[in-house]
């Protein structure tokens, strides 16, 4: 056992005295380590899927934090433009009234 690391192995045990129990509860103790063992082999692969997800989360987070950035940015231009314009119609009504007066 101690060679193939190898925990599915039993001891044949059929008799009732000391060495008898003590190999019985040594192959409780070898199935209770089995046990432990695929816990934590199927803890880690919950634990791993879990990690992959939370980065396509994250990834997409920041995907969203570019996109809002670039609205963002676009109604800055948006908003600098239209000032621009209102600032021109003002210039161009005041011609207006300068050659209609």
């Amino acid at each position: 056992m101690q060679q193939r690391s190898n925990l599915t192995l039993r001891g044949d045990v059929n008799g009732r005295d000391e060495a008898a129990d003590t190999a019985r509860a040594f192959d409780t103790l070898l199935e209770h380590q089995q046990s432990l063992i695929r816990h934590l082999t199927d803890t880690a692969t919950q634990l791993a899927t879990s990690a992959e997800e939370m980065s396509a989360i994250s990834q997409n987070i920041s995907g969203l934090n570019d996109s809002i950035s670039e609205v963002v940015s676009g109604a800055e231009q948006s908003s600098l433009a239209s000032r621009d314009l209102a600032q021109l119609a003002s210039g161009l009504q005041q011609q207006i009234q300068r050659f209609t007066a």
